[in-house]
């Protein structure tokens, strides 16, 4: 009881103080001005010796407590010097702290005026032989502020490229992503050759990327190759524009081949529980979610291949100088339109209708979107069209104010930024059978369990303390 007593007590004084400023939509294209200075230390350019802790392993992943070890993270990667042994496969590592890599005061002018670090992409494809990041890696629901990069290569992003590897738990904001092929703020090309691979709660804020091919504002190419690939948690705010082909929101191009989809779900490639509000811009193969599926290959023996995009929101603009271009998807099924054997399933997926007048703008092959819909801009905040997606655990909004937003970084309350008042509302208090006061998580999942508890809320305060807060008695 008087622990509960307590809790409560310090989530009162937690009421008083604001973390972090709520973000920017490059909607307001009126409103150029960084609303939040992070209060730390920029990088200085420099790669660590070592990283802040850890022997790599599961239980005692690298720490990543600053940009040198970011840095350090990125020249692993590509000191690479053969496929077969990635220098990161089967490798853990976790962010500890936010991390800023340039100042971002002057974001908005860094198209004509770059900042002093620019950053290195972790991966690559060079001379045939890919360098990518193979491990794990936590962002421990931290940010990293003020990535630029600027190039024409292929294969750009946090992670250039992302081979058999998994990311989860991590913010990116106020960067600047340009370059060629197969470009996203957080990778740039991914691939599943021999392990899944996994992203998940990736959130990008006011966040700029440019490409020529296959652009994403995650991932510019997610590619199954005869192992699965999975987004799933992930958002993006901002703009992303592509000069040439398959650009959208979340993923530039989707493309598969080699797992064989048996009509009981084995979707070579998923993306779930997907939201972008930024502004989508390209030619060929334009979409809110997806740009183009059309990499999508059935094999020889005729057997099917699948793609499913569930639970995926889009109100972000969507504008096209082809007519492929869709609120969820740009182009939907095969570059060659008899392939039959090629299924792109869209289910309860949401697009607003004054972001696109069409869930897809080409659709080849099997497309299968009968359960996903445009909503008026009204429609968007009504919980009544959103019935099938999960608002305890995932989701929040939709409350005739606020229209649906992730809940992966813990923002319960909807401001866009993390306050007292979103940890007061991760606590249910209740009475057991035992006429005693016991308290459960929801909404956040910050150690990462699938569990609700106490590890939770304290994950939580050292969150806090991290942007800035301080705890009353």
């Amino acid at each position: 009881m008087v622990g509960i007593k307590r809790l409560i007590r310090s989530a009162i004084v937690f009421l008083l103080i604001l973390i972090s400023a709520s973000f920017v939509s490059f909607a307001k294209e009126a409103e150029k001005t960084v609303d939040y200075i992070p209060n730390l230390p920029v990088w200085d350019g420099t790669v660590a010796d070592s990283f802040a802790g850890g022997d790599g392993t599961k239980e005692s992943p690298y720490l990543v407590s600053d940009g040198s070890h970011l840095a350090l993270l990125s020249k692993n990667i590509n000191d690479t010097v053969s496929e077969t042994y990635q220098n990161t496969a089967g490798k853990y590592y976790r962010m500890t702290n936010d991390i800023v890599l340039n100042d971002i005061t002057d974001f908005y002018e860094w198209e004509t005026q770059p900042p002093e670090n620019e950053w290195s992409p972790g991966g690559a494809t060079v001379n045939y032989i890919i360098k990518g990041f193979a491990g794990y890696f936590d962002g421990g629901h931290y940010d990293i502020y003020g990535m630029y990069v600027d190039s024409d290569n292929n294969d750009t992003g946090l992670f250039g490229y992302l081979y058999n590897g998994q990311i989860k738990n991590l913010g990116i904001k106020y960067s600047y992503v340009n370059g060629g092929k197969n470009t996203g703020v957080f990778v740039g090309h991914s691939r599943a050759s021999s392990s899944t691979v996994y992203i998940s709660g990736c959130k990008a804020e006011n966040c700029v990327v440019n490409g020529s091919i296959n652009v994403g504002g995650i991932v510019g190419q997610l590619e199954s190759y005869t192992k699965k690939a999975i987004v799933q948690y992930c958002s993006f705010d901002g703009a992303v524009s592509s000069t040439k082909s398959s650009v959208g929101g979340i993923a530039g191009l989707a493309s598969a081949y080699g797992v064989v989809y048996k009509d009981d779900g084995n979707y070579a490639v998923k993306f779930l529980d997907c939201i972008n509000t930024g502004n989508i811009s390209g030619d060929k193969g334009t979409g809110g979610i997806v740009g183009s599926t059309e990499d999508f290959t059935s094999d020889l023996n005729g057997r099917k291949i699948a793609l499913l995009l569930q639970n995926c929101i889009n109100s972000g603009k969507i504008t096209s100088t082809k007519e492929s271009l869709g609120g969820i998807t740009g182009i939907a099924g095969p570059d060659n339109h008899e392939d039959k054997n090629v299924i792109i399933d869209i289910i309860n997926s949401v697009v607003s209708d004054n972001s696109a007048e069409d869930l897809c703008g080409v659709s080849n092959g099997t497309v299968n979107s009968g359960t996903s819909r445009l909503l008026t801009t009204d429609g968007m905040f009504d919980s009544d069209n959103f019935k099938n997606f999960d608002f305890s655990k995932v989701w929040s909004g939709a409350t005739g104010v606020v229209a649906p937003f992730l809940n992966v970084f813990g923002d319960s309350d909807g401001t866009g930024r993390v306050t007292a008042q979103d940890l007061i509302d991760t606590l249910e208090i209740f009475i057991n059978k035992k006429s005693v006061q016991n308290f459960k998580m929801s909404n956040i999942d910050f150690d990462g369990d699938d569990e609700y508890s106490i590890s939770d809320l304290n994950a939580f305060m050292r969150y806090l303390r991290g942007k800035g807060a301080s705890i009353g008695s």
